[in-house]
């Protein structure tokens, strides 16, 4: 019996010399790894090749603006108000949901006692800046009472409403208008956004 352990080799790959298979060097796999992004955003997304090499990120948001259902100043307000959330949730101490696979998670605090100057600056500055977003979704409430909970879905939980862009859209330029994100002269991609 002249059997080997393991799965069988790949046919024509080339080897290094202890018979594992080379890959390449590091910049050659960030290459192919970028390939197999866009064209797999082409593909789900039905993007042509120049928008999906344009589109920023692969999530809700990134596919929203490369599409042109929002505008690149939306995206910005949105980016800007994640992570405005997150420093808030942070000076907090508190934590997210935890999701599947991760339920242990213990990230979240940033393992200070609240009592230096800097600290206390700090937390004054993201309180100040959270206040500020939450005062333009609750002024964008009074256009679309579902603007709030939509924008909090899609830039924070990265959730699919299709339904809900409209929302969305005056969400987002509440927190544009407040945050002073410029405006950015239209969306990316296939569409025209609202900016």
């Amino acid at each position: 019996m002249n059997k080997r352990r393991g799965r069988k080799r790949k046919a024509g790959a080339s080897r290094r010399p202890g018979g594992r298979i080379n890959y390449g060097s590091k910049r050659e796999r960030i290459e192919d790894m970028q390939r197999v992004v866009k064209e797999a955003r082409q593909r789900v997304y039905a993007l042509s090749k120049t928008d999906a090499a344009a589109m920023p990120e692969t999530s809700v948001l990134g596919r929203l603006v490369a599409t042109g259902e929002i505008s690149r100043r939306q995206y910005e307000a949105a980016a800007l108000y994640g992570e405005i959330v997150r420093q808030h949730d942070i000076m907090l101490g508190a934590k997210g949901l935890p999701r599947a696979g991760d339920l242990e998670r213990q990230g979240g605090h940033d393992n200070e006692d609240g009592t230096s100057a800097a600290y206390r600056a700090r937390y004054r500055h993201a309180m100040a800046r959270y206040d500020l977003c939450r005062g333009a979704l609750r002024e964008a409430a009074s256009d679309d009472a579902l603007a709030p909970t939509v924008v909090d879905a899609v830039a924070i939980a990265d959730w699919s409403l299709p339904d809900m862009t409209p929302s969305l859209r005056i969400g987002l330029n509440h927190l544009a208008r407040a945050l002073g994100v410029p405006p950015s002269g239209g969306a990316i991609g296939l569409g025209v956004g609202v900016g």
